[in-house]
């Protein structure tokens, strides 16, 4: 990992568990720029929300996103850190994943309370470490940089030093060691911030082999900047308009509904199976439209017999009016089971095989689409996304829930015939021809030997 990685990991070190109260005070979205080297390479997106419990108790939740770009041109935020705090009267949680290219790397999960700390450590998708270690006595716990504010307040007048525990730190079965941090108030700065000058008090933080400045506002509620001793990287507030000058946020996806939904509302449809021209099985599904909730509701189940192996599923897949995916869950005869929730963040997943859970949260690029074994319905939900024009192709990744991961696919649109448009679909593990309609309703897909033709709607 590069240096600039490294100090951005130490800089979202910082998490203070200071007051459930002066966190509920705050309901917010705030944008930060990253400048290394002064060039543009990322951003950090905080929010905070609230909410009661059910015994009426205030539970705050924030959620810190950063993003950086590795390769100098890099279209894309190949890096990211998602962060996640709650706070409540009795239980305080702090989780951290990491990924690169789509691709998570782990997933760190911790559990405050009273004086113990409870650990889920997640690798390769699987969890691998689950302990309870007793905490020393501390005056802070350290995690993401947004909570240091409180810190900061304590040292606003006079230097400060502290006892705290790194979280990040906690790796069992060692005990868990405290260290010193000193707040050093440096007085007051001018800062220009969004084009304006804006009064801000500094301090230094040395932290590791770094003194971190950081600058907030006058009454240390807000973070302003914050640069490393050599002045390599700097963080700085911003607005959604300066992040999206240098790459959308949330970046937006090429494929965008631009046809109606392809199948008729409340008809039961059936996509056959054939293998070397013998049927083998078939999908049927029914689709609806859920009007309070705005989303269309895919339920289907399959039955496919080949060499003598027997497979049946059933499905539930949920679409937002834009025919983005938000849900999917199925259950089959090999005792897998699998629910998808699609976040802002990516997706959350949770597979169920041979008695064993893995979870897990994978970030999505913006050009995806859903499509699981067999599940030819979530194929022909790609067709209305894309333009059909020909010799046009299109790009786009698959998620892949029983992979786990994303692959790349490309879409190609060959010619047109009286009846049908004829479109090649590329992936790193087939190659197939795709028959559609005009209005774009998937009615043939033939992958090999593999052939899969929609049947009429029956009542």
């Amino acid at each position: 990992m590069r240096c600039y990685e490294c100090f951005c990991l130490k800089m979202m070190l910082f998490f203070f568990f200071f007051s459930v109260q002066a966190m509920a005070q705050q309901s917010q979205k705030e944008y930060y720029l990253i400048n290394i080297k002064n060039m543009p390479s990322g951003y950090i997106l905080m929010e905070t929300s609230h909410s009661t419990d059910g015994e009426g108790k205030i539970v705050c939740t924030r959620h810190v996103t950063t993003a950086l770009k590795t390769e100098l041109g890099s279209k894309m935020y190949d890096y990211k850190i998602l962060e996640k705090s709650t706070f409540s009267p009795d239980l305080v949680s702090y989780s951290v994943e990491k990924s690169a290219n789509n691709r998570i790397l782990g997933l760190q999960k911790y559990f405050f309370l009273g004086n113990k700390a409870t650990l889920n450590f997640y690798k390769n998708a699987q969890e691998n470490i689950k302990e309870t270690i007793e905490l020393p006595m501390h005056e802070a716990l350290v995690g993401d940089s947004f909570s240091l504010l409180p810190l900061l307040k304590k040292g606003k007048d006079f230097p400060v030093t502290l006892s705290i525990v790194d979280i990040k730190t906690i790796l069992p079965p060692s005990a868990i060691s405290l260290q010193k941090l000193s707040i050093q108030p440096k007085g007051k700065e001018s800062l220009v911030i969004e084009g304006k000058n804006k009064a801000a008090l500094l301090f230094s933080v040395p932290w590791e082999k770094n003194i971190l400045k950081i600058w907030t506002t006058e009454d240390v509620e807000k973070i302003l900047q914050i640069q490393d001793d050599n002045g390599q990287m700097k963080v700085v507030l911003s607005n959604l308009a300066e992040i999206q000058a240098i790459e959308q946020l949330p970046q937006q996806s090429l494929l965008s509904k631009i046809r109606d939904f392809p199948f008729d509302i409340g008809i039961n449809h059936e996509y056959v199976f054939s293998y070397e021209n013998q049927k083998i099985g078939s999908l049927q599904f029914v689709c609806s439209w859920d009007n309070a909730r705005e989303k269309y509701v895919i339920k289907a189940k399959t039955n496919i017999v080949h060499k003598g192996n027997e497979y049946k599923a059933e499905s539930e897949t949920q679409y937002n009016s834009s025919l983005q995916p938000q849900f999917y869950q199925i259950k089959d005869n090999k005792d897998i089971e699998i629910v998808c929730e699609f976040l802002t963040q990516g997706v959350k997943e949770s597979l169920k095989k041979d008695g064993n859970t893995i979870e897990y949260l994978l970030m999505l690029p913006p050009d995806f689409i859903l499509a699981d074994n067999n599940a030819i319905h979530h194929f022909a939900l790609l067709i209305p996304l894309c333009p059909l024009e020909i010799g046009r192709e299109i790009s786009f990744s698959i998620f892949h829930p029983r992979r786990m991961r994303c692959s790349e696919a490309n879409l190609k649109i060959q010619k047109k015939t009286q009846k049908y448009i004829l479109l090649e679909l590329t992936t790193p593990y087939h190659k197939a021809n795709l028959w559609v309609t005009p209005k774009g309703k998937l009615v043939r897909y033939v992958q090999d030997k593999l052939e899969i033709v929609l049947v009429s709607g029956k009542n």
